[in-house]
């Protein structure tokens, strides 16, 4: 039979289920037991509590809106599916079915639930992905069930924004002693679908499949968080932020956990014909008696480990992180039929993934850890060609959704683009005032020219990781007002200074625009108060002459885990080991920053 007809015989079943028991007995049938694990309140988290609730009861859902009319609802089903979705749809056949065998959804005739109250029905959308199978998402926004949902979750689990940044900051700094970073890629198999939906909110997610000719339209139910929710990240992100918390927390105690069933399996190596990397010059600042790393981040779904050491160190973090991610999602028993997947995705760990190695693609990046670079890869690489060469000079308009989609690509990828953020200035104002339909004047296609060239200068060579992970100042402090550069003097004790020149007490004593005299006045009579109090301080009249020239000695910032010393002079007056930027942090007299 084809999956259009097995559909057919479930949603039958179904609608005689319905019948007899109700709705909430049919969504508790088909969902079955919960993909979290039912020992998660043990958790050594705060957030315990609240994921043992949603492996009780689920997530809940619930709406502002008044329920949907049976005339509405004939209409939402007249409408029919996206067009993706009418593009995809044997794949969509196929995939729905799949998802009932897994208890993540479950199907209906239209007829069952037209005078149900409280559903919902949403055009269904297939989204094509690179490398691998299309993702079905639900179009709540244009239903409206995304707006009239009451926000109940926890807002700051959504951690992810600066997940890359995190990891390169981590990898950048490292100690070089301890060896290169190791990169371990985890996936959790199903993603938002391990977490069920309270019954009756299961209701607000149902989506028409396409109808083959002569048949009743059937509409498939989401038991688990449905990609395009609303609040589907920030309730499937508590799971997973807690589970890296938990691994970072077990890595800092030296934890050493027993063997785990994906330990052989997530040693197998990626594929790559990419020739031996060139160590890269370390950082600027370097740490000193500073362990190896040993930090688990995660992006929403994908867990990312970071290890130096030796063979066994690393596998034992790996091993941690395995064990974490137990705690939260269940393995398969011997209760489960044979659509339980791990939730551990041993699809990904046998491409290479789980490996321990030192070029990886992190969230979309090519990560080399020994040559201290982060490259596009190759599909990213034509498909910003691509983009660029869709607006020639010889193109005068595009409709703002175009506009839309260029700004959204290129901000996806400025990471790896070093200066190219000033490029957008144009852009982003423009979509801020455009109509539906956009003029590309000259200075729009500088900005694009300005984008082909710095594409050119990636595909060249690769961004050097000290060009995107901000450095620590070297030296903080106060330079003169010169009008060229960061000023030609280095004042001592300029923040002092200048809050002198600020305070009403200093500028009593002068009557006219020559302040310098009241100011030199206020500030020895701070430095004397200061020395009575504290002892000579370091810059000042009384206290030791400094090594820098006649101007004196800032404050130095040195590294903001402990790594600075003072009197050392690396890096005054030096350019930054990125394209551009100053090493000296400094504050001009006339401004405050």
């Amino acid at each position: 039979p084809t999956h259009p007809e097995l559909l057919g015989e479930l949603a039958a079943e179904n609608a005689q289920f319905l019948r007899r028991k109700g709705w909430r007995q049919l969504a508790k049938w088909r969902r079955g037991r919960s993909a979290l694990n039912e020992e998660v309140w043990k958790l050594p988290h705060d957030a315990a509590g609240y994921l043992s609730y949603l492996q009780r009861h689920g997530a809940p859902v619930h709406s502002s809106a008044a329920p949907k009319s049976p005339d509405e609802l004939q209409a939402a089903v007249d409408r029919g599916a996206h067009p993706s979705a009418i593009d995809h749809q044997e794949f969509l056949w196929e995939e729905a079915y799949e998802m009932c065998q897994r208890r993540h959804t479950m199907v209906l005739p239209f007829s069952a639930v037209k005078h149900l109250e409280g559903v919902q029905i949403s055009p269904p959308g297939v989204v094509p992905q690179q490398g691998r199978r299309p993702r079905t998402i639900c179009d709540l926004t244009y239903s409206g069930v995304n707006e009239t949902t009451v926000e109940l979750t926890h807002g700051d689990a959504m951690r992810f924004g600066r997940a890359l940044r995190r990891i390169l900051f981590q990898i950048y700094r490292a100690d070089p002693r301890w060896g290169p970073v190791y990169l371990s890629k985890i996936d959790i198999s199903d993603g938002f679908y391990n977490v069920c939906v309270n019954a009756n909110g299961s209701k607000q997610f149902g989506i028409v499949l396409p109808t083959p000719p002569g048949e009743e339209p059937l509409i498939l139910f989401f038991l688990g968080l449905p990609m395009g929710w609303v609040s589907s990240p920030p309730t499937f992100c508590a799971l997973t932020e807690s589970a890296a918390d938990v691994a970072n927390d077990r890595i800092d105690a030296n934890w050493a956990p027993p063997g785990h069933r994906c330990d052989s399996v997530a040693d197998t190596p990626t594929e790559s014909t990419r020739p031996a990397s060139k160590t890269g010059p370390p950082p600027r600042i370097r740490h000193r008696v500073k362990g190896p790393v040993g930090r688990t981040d995660v992006y929403v779904d994908d867990f990312i480990l970071l290890a130096q050491g030796g063979k066994r160190r690393r596998k034992r973090l790996r091993r941690i992180l395995f064990h974490c991610i137990d705690m939260i999602f269940r393995p398969p028993d011997a209760k489960d039929d044979k659509w339980k997947k791990d939730p551990i995705s041993l699809k990904k760990l046998l491409k290479g993934d789980g490996a321990l190695e030192t070029v990886k693609v992190i969230l979309g990046w090519l990560v080399d850890t020994v040559a201290g670079t982060i490259e596009l890869p190759p599909n990213r690489v034509e498909r910003l060609k691509e983009i660029l060469a869709a607006f020639p000079r010889s193109r005068k308009t595009c409709p703002k959704k175009d506009l839309h989609k260029l700004v959204g690509e290129l901000r996806s990828m400025l990471l790896a683009l070093p200066g190219g953020i000033g490029c957008m200035s144009w852009l982003q104002e423009t979509l801020k005032t455009a109509n539906n339909r956009v003029y590309l004047n000259q200075q729009f296609h500088d900005a694009i020219d300005d984008f082909r060239w710095l594409a050119e200068d990636v595909i060249a060579r690769p961004t050097r990781l000290a060009e995107v992970v901000p450095e620590a100042p070297a030296f903080v402090g106060t330079v003169d007002a010169s009008g060229t550069g960061m000023g030609g003097v280095w004042l001592p004790d300029g923040d002092a200074l200048y809050s002198a020149a600020l305070d009403p007490a200093s500028l009593e004593a002068a009557r006219d625009f020559r302040r310098g005299g009241a100011v030199s006045s206020a500030m020895a009579a701070r430095e004397r108060s200061n020395a009575a109090l504290f002892g000579p301080q370091r810059g000042s009249a009384s206290s030791t002459p400094s090594p820098l020239p006649a101007t004196g000695t800032s404050r130095i910032a040195g590294d903001p885990e402990g790594g600075g010393r003072p009197g050392s002079r690396t890096g005054l007056g030096l350019p930054s080991a990125g394209r551009g930027g100053p090493l000296c942090a400094s504050t001009d007299l006339d401004k405050e920053v």
